[in-house]
């Protein structure tokens, strides 16, 4: 179940993302992505579309001395999205012609100039800056919690408890969700790993533990099965044995007696 999340406080931006699939993704010392969808889409010829949009940030960066800023970051990946996508009707004539990124990222960053800011692409290449957002599964739940208590003039502190908060509603509500999380922020230090929420932390031992008793509960739930299974057999055969025998001791006796009197008025 994919659940992204983002938002952007006094000076810092965080990302979080759970982290048994860390898609969150260093574009440059002070840019994070993140990016989720369909599996296929995540990577095109085998090079992820996030790294592809890295390697360019860096190329920009090699041949002009300057960083791309986080908004022309932003734009420059709405962009890449767009014309995948107006290139989607050319796809039955030349099937060399890449299809459309079913990709949704939020793009975090901190630029001196302008400070910390997020920036939410959709699959359609639609690229809005917001203060907050999310995408997912858990987005229906997180959403609701950070219009509820979310600030601008929030601090790191403040914005990990509300980060925490959107966790246990997740949990709590959502039906499939992620037991671990990693929460990741970018501020005028740069971008790095800030904090880990781990509910349930598996290792080979474990791993092979619940395969064995998996396949135990199975076994015993089939061999069980089969035994309920063939006791209503028996049973259904005892009925039907029982019944064939009420009937039979209905009907014979009323056709001697019939014979009985037939014979009867013959003589």
């Amino acid at each position: 179940m994919e659940c992204v999340l983002g938002l952007v406080g006094k000076g810092f931006a965080i990302l979080l993302h759970k982290n048994n699939e860390d898609k969150i993704m260093l574009l440059d010392s002070h840019k994070l992505v993140a990016a989720s969808g369909e599996p296929g889409d995540l990577s095109n010829l085998g090079v992820q579309f996030t790294e592809y949009v890295q390697k360019n940030v860096s190329l920009y960066k090699f041949r002009n001395g300057i960083p791309l800023t986080t908004a022309a970051a932003a734009n420059f990946t709405r962009g890449e999205l767009a014309t995948a996508l107006r290139k989607l009707s050319f796809a039955s004539v030349r099937p060399s012609v890449k299809n459309p990124y079913s990709l949704n990222i939020l793009m975090a960053g901190y630029d001196n100039e302008s400070g910390a800011s997020l920036y939410y692409i959709d699959y359609i290449a639609t690229l809005h800056k917001v203060d907050k957002g999310a995408f997912g599964y858990g987005s229906y739940f997180s959403l609701s919690t950070m219009d509820r208590h979310y600030r601008s003039d929030m601090s790191v502190e403040e914005a990990i408890e509300l980060v925490d908060k959107c966790i246990l509603e997740i949990r709590s509500r959502l039906v499939v969700a992620p037991p671990n999380f990693v929460i990741k922020i970018v501020d005028k230090d740069g971008a790095r790993d800030y904090a880990w929420r781990q509910s349930v932390q598996f290792d080979l031992c474990c791993v092979v533990t619940f395969a064995f008793v998996g396949r135990l509960f199975l076994t015993s739930l089939f061999s069980s099965k089969i035994n309920i299974e063939d006791q209503a057999n028996d049973v259904f055969l005892q009925n039907l044995t029982q019944n064939n025998d009420n009937i039979s001791k209905q009907i014979y006796p009323k056709h001697k007696s019939n014979h009985m009197k037939n014979t009867k008025r013959s003589k």
